[in-house]
C-alpha cells in the first residue's frame, strides 16, 4: 500500500518532532547547581581526603596554598574542577588527583540530593 504524499510528509514531521522533544529533555539537567550556602545539609567525604604534597613542595619549608573549586553532584561524584589559585604550581596535580577521586555524601535541598558547588583550600604543612 502505497501512502499519499501528504499523509507520508505528515508521519516523517509527527516522528522527527517527537525525537527533538526528546533530545530536548535530556538537555535539561535534573537538577539546579545550589551553592554551598544554599543547601540544607552540606555535602561531606566519605572518607578524608589527603593530598599527598611532593617532595619539592615540602623541601621549600614554606606554607603552601591551593584553593580548589569544584561540584558534587547528586550522586557524590566531583565534577568540573577548577583551581582558582595556588602559590606552588606543584600542588596543583596531587590536589586535582585526590579530589578527582574524592566520594562525598551529596549536599541535600529540601529533601533531595543536588548538585553543590563548593570551594576548598588545601594547606601545606597541614594546620
Amino acid at each position: 500500500m502505497k501512502l499519499p504524499p501528504l499523509l507520508f510528509v505528515l508521519c516523517i514531521t509527527t516522528v522527527f518532532s517527537s525525537f527533538t522533544l526528546i533530545a530536548k529533555a535530556a538537555d535539561v539537567p535534573l537538577s539546579r547547581r545550589f551553592q554551598y550556602a544554599e543547601v540544607d545539609v552540606k555535602p561531606t567525604p566519605k572518607k578524608p581526603i589527603r593530598v599527598r604534597f611532593p617532595g619539592s613542595v615540602r623541601k621549600k619549608g614554606e606554607t603552601a596554598q591551593i584553593v580548589l573549586r569544584f561540584v558534587v553532584t547528586s550522586q557524590g561524584e566531583t565534577k568540573k574542577i577548577v583551581v582558582v589559585k595556588f602559590s606552588d604550581p606543584d600542588m596543583i596535580e596531587p590536589a586535582m588527583e585526590a579530589y578527582e577521586a574524592a566520594r562525598f555524601n551529596p549536599g541535600m535541598k529540601d529533601g533531595s540530593p543536588v548538585d553543590t558547588v563548593m570551594e576548598v583550600t588545601e594547606t601545606y604543612p597541614s594546620k
